[in-house]
């Protein structure tokens, strides 16, 4: 993930976990897949470090990081994805 880091707007510091909570979001969303696919410029949206969802996101991880002794760039969710049908 390290060449993400090439792009303008994207640091060092930024959480990748919130990318993988941005999909899950959206693969495992209740709504159909033409809401969804339309719903998708917004979620690309949050993925900026400025936007309202990815800060509520750092300060979260940075809280968890902290009362675990660790970097929040070290967490790692647990959570499953859910099976998919291909």
């Amino acid at each position: 993930m390290q060449w993400l880091t090439l792009f303008p707007g994207i640091t060092s510091k930024y959480l990748f976990q919130f990318v993988g909570n941005c999909c899950l979001e959206y693969v495992s969303g209740k709504t159909s897949g033409k809401v969804r696919f339309k719903r998708l410029p917004d979620i690309l949206n949050m993925l900026l470090e400025l936007s309202e969802a990815y800060r509520d996101f750092e300060n979260h991880l940075e809280t968890t990081a902290k009362e675990q002794g660790s970097r929040p760039q070290d967490l790692v969710d647990v959570g499953g994805w859910p099976e998919f049908k291909w």
